[in-house]
């Protein structure tokens, strides 16, 4: 042990007299690799009981009402970092009317998985960035928050597009025709909110 310890305090000496500079405690943090896309999961067990999943029977108008027992939410940011999208400045990162990140909702209700809710957000403003679903399938947002720290929000959001409180389409375009399927709040509810987090 001896040994090793002169051995190391050679190095060290013969390192600092010839000006190279060794690994210590104070180097610099890794940096994070920037992702193009991070899947974000609900931040508790109860965090989704706001919502649900609405089929409607496109030749009846008949609807039934689902629970939702689980979801992820996929954000993304062609060609970009979906971390740093998420933690932009207020405004900034797309030009007016641009997407600035796309999300990817994935919901379980009645024992079926549904992948089919697409859409595209625009810059924050006051920490909310409003988002269109795909193929005119309604409005949503998505709201920073420290705690959650990203919170879906459905329905009838604040300052939102009229017609925003039918929730949104989440079988894609047409891929279901005999049914309308969306992503609603639950009965009673004007909003439904839900936090998710990234592990």
């Amino acid at each position: 042990m001896q040994r090793c310890a002169v051995t190391y305090r050679t190095v060290f000496i013969f390192a600092a007299v010839a000006g190279i500079a060794l690994p210590s405690a104070a180097a610099a943090p890794r940096t994070r690799a920037p992702k193009a896309a991070i899947e974000l999961t609900p931040s508790s067990a109860s965090a989704l009981v706001q919502f649900e999943v609405e089929v409607t029977d496109s030749q009846t108008s008949a609807a039934k009402r689902h629970a939702v027992s689980d979801a992820a939410m996929f954000v993304a940011k062609s060609g970009g970092d979906a971390q740093a999208a998420l933690a932009a400045p207020e405004g900034a990162g797309a030009a007016a009317g641009a997407a600035h990140f796309t999300v990817r909702l994935f919901i379980v209700a009645d024992g079926r998985l549904y992948t089919g809710g697409r859409g595209q957000c625009g810059a924050w403003q006051n920490d909310v960035a409003r988002c269109s679903a795909a193929c005119d399938g309604g409005s949503f947002a998505v709201r920073r928050n420290g705690a959650a720290p990203v919170e879906l929000l459905i329905g009838a959001v604040p300052g939102g597009e009229a017609g925003s409180g039918r929730g949104i389409a989440i079988t894609g375009c047409g891929f279901d025709e005999d049914h309308e399927i969306r992503l609603v709040a639950k009965a009673g509810r004007g909003l439904a909110v839900a936090g998710f987090r990234h592990d």
